[in-house]
């Protein structure tokens, strides 16, 4: 006879995998913020990452209580429904295998599609549940299937309980409230405005044309709405020419007001050495006029803008 393990263990083992996942998608988010060449020269970082140390700990554990709390009830639905005489014997055998690898299936899938309402998905999750990442409305209505599936699964094993079984059938919605809580970016919900009166945002995009964002344009597919909106927005150049057909000259030419001959950017990875030094910088000329200037890339080699 196959030996069964008791709902307890079945559910620290869900509540582990599920913990494993969301820690190892929160890793891999939070690595995308480090330099990984400098990594280990980082120093400054030591006494923050020293000072997130205890508070991480204590949201571990209180994400591995709501994921067990969750893992229980589900575990807990399940050998209710499997237990049922209606799907006892041999007969029924396969039927009893693939509703309880849907259900834990479902129950997973929920809880990182609610997750990823909230919070965009990193590449952990997303390539383990991508599908139930409300990001499109055919994401939106899967996870919404999966939640109706287990408000399903909770009503029938409750109908099928004693009574001592149906306290752990009725704490589900608490327990996804605690996960969500924990794991939830409330900045999504708290709408500022990001610019105020005076604010000078300039947004460089490199090998991009107007004509081929929107519809709005000319072009048969909204690609970048968002950029489509900005642009219907605020004034548009159409007739402007690049002073040279190369990222950082472009670049440094916008900051300098000076053409590439001139500013000494001739090249995409030209030397410092060759770079004027009396060229006149966008951000010091605000500086001077009680602007805080920051710059921020994510292309350093071909725009290797200093933190002149």
């Amino acid at each position: 006879m196959q030996k069964k393990w008791p709902n307890y263990q079945k559910a620290f083992f869900m509540a582990y995998l599920l913990l494993v996942i969301e820690t190892t998608d929160n890793c891999m988010r939070s690595w995308t913020y480090f330099d990984k060449t400098k990594l280990l020269s980082q120093k400054p970082l030591l006494p923050l990452i020293l000072a997130l140390a205890g508070p991480t700990v204590y949201l571990l554990l209180f994400l591995c209580a709501a994921y067990y709390l969750y893992s229980f009830h589900v575990v807990s639905a399940i050998s209710i429904i499997a237990d049922n005489p209606v799907l006892s014997g041999e007969k029924n055998d396969k039927l009893r295998k693939t509703l309880v690898f849907i259900s834990y299936l479902l129950a997973s899938w929920l809880i990182f599609g609610l997750n990823g309402f909230f919070i965009k998905p990193s590449q952990t999750t997303h390539i383990i549940m991508s599908a139930l990442y409300p990001e499109s409305m055919l994401g939106a209505w899967l996870t919404a299937a999966a939640a109706l599936y287990l408000a399903i699964l909770t009503l029938a094993a409750m109908l099928l309980a004693g009574k001592k079984r149906k306290t752990p059938l009725l704490i589900l919605p608490a327990i996804l409230t605690a996960i969500l809580l924990c794991d939830l970016n409330i900045a999504h919900f708290t709408k500022r405005q990001f610019t105020r009166p005076g604010n000078i945002i300039l947004l460089g995009s490199d090998s991009i044309q107007y004509n081929r964002i929107s519809s709005d344009f000319g072009y048969v597919k909204d690609i970048a709405p968002a950029i489509a909106k900005t642009l219907k927005q605020g004034v548009m150049f159409t007739n402007a020419w690049s002073p040279f057909a190369r990222t950082y000259c472009s670049y440094m030419a916008i900051l300098t007001a000076r053409y590439p001959i001139h500013n000494g950017v001739r090249a995409n990875l030209i030397q410092d050495h060759h770079v004027n030094p009396t060229n006149q910088y966008l951000g010091n000329i605000l500086g001077a006029h009680g602007y805080c200037a920051s710059h921020y890339t994510d292309e350093p080699r071909f725009s290797i803008i200093r933190p002149r």
